[in-house]
């Protein structure tokens, strides 16, 4: 057992979630002593040799999920909800290139309730679910929208085949069985409803280049992942990887998205200035090369 700013973990032996097996290379560690401001504890990265996907082995099962989440104002200090909001509109609107009936829409994991609100100010029906009560209160009472206290697989035993649409934005690279939430997801929507999911794209150039230089100067440590502090990202998916775990649950991908956000903030170290200069160069050209750090999918559930 491990503790990490009040939240403790378990760290138990892991197999790839979407393979179901142990075929696996080491990348390299993260966290302590292998990330730039020590945050976290050290954990083992690795890759699965048949769909690409990474995670952590041992892997650090937090004993209450919704701790982790459970301060909304702490979590999303650093979120603008006013361009979320406008950004979710123009994902709403995006949502009926994909499917020609999209609605209602389920936002898995709907944080402080940005597509609620511009599902509201659009006139679209959406429905939001949250596995922290803390984050349900906070939407209520800064946006006035109403989310449910519930996980997924739940939901899934609730309202099978209600929703023409259901958003992953952010999400899927959190939870501890991925499997298990597509699945509930495909239950959860009509034949022909259109599935979203945006998360980091791993390993990306960014990573990749900068994994490379702490080869070169002889440290274990990599880029990838953060299992154990915030953002909390247990995997690393790839377009490679959600094909093969789509497929298994009756999708259809029609199209995925490699893209840059370009934001690599410097502490102020030379080196760290460094790092993040080369980081922004390498965004740019993962953009042209398609290697880039975010990846945005939609996939249609087969009738």
């Amino acid at each position: 057992m491990i503790s990490q700013e009040g939240v403790r973990f378990e760290l138990k032996p892991w197999s790839c979630p979407i393979c179901q097996t142990s075929r696996e290379r080491e990348i390299g560690y993260r966290g302590g002593e292998y990330q730039r401001e020590g945050k976290g504890v050290a954990t083992r990265v690795v890759q699965c040799r048949n769909c690409s996907l990474l995670y952590a082995n041992p892997f650090p099962v937090a004993t209450s999920l919704p701790d982790l989440y459970g301060d909304p104002e702490h979590y999303f200090s650093g979120h603008n909800s006013a361009s979320k909001v406008k950004a979710n509109e123009r994902l709403l609107v995006r949502l009926n290139e994909f499917s020609a009936h999209p609605i209602p829409v389920l936002d898995v994991g709907s944080g402080l309730g940005e597509l609620l609100v511009a599902a509201r100010n659009l006139g679209i029906e959406a429905e939001g679910i949250e596995i922290s009560p803390s984050m349900v209160a906070a939407a209520a009472h800064r946006s006035g929208v109403n989310s449910t206290a519930i996980s997924i697989e739940r939901a899934a035993e609730l309202w099978p085949g209600r929703f023409g649409a259901v958003v992953l934005n952010a999400v899927l690279e959190h939870v501890y069985d991925p499997r298990a939430m597509i699945e509930a997801a495909s239950i959860l929507m009509r034949p022909g409803g259109v599935l979203y999911i945006d998360v980091p794209n791993e390993p990306s150039l960014p990573t990749m280049l900068g994994n490379a230089v702490r080869r070169l100067l002889g440290s274990k440590a990599v880029y990838n992942l953060s299992p154990t502090w915030e953002p909390f990202h247990v995997y690393g998916f790839n377009p490679r990887s959600l094909r093969i775990l789509l497929g298994r649950y009756g999708f259809h991908v029609r199209h995925i998205r490699v893209h840059a956000n370009g934001d690599f903030p410097s502490k102020g170290r030379a080196l760290d200035r460094a790092a993040c200069l080369a980081a922004r160069a390498a965004g740019a050209v993962s953009n042209l090369t398609g290697t880039a750090n975010n990846l945005s999918l939609w996939a249609v559930k087969n009738g």
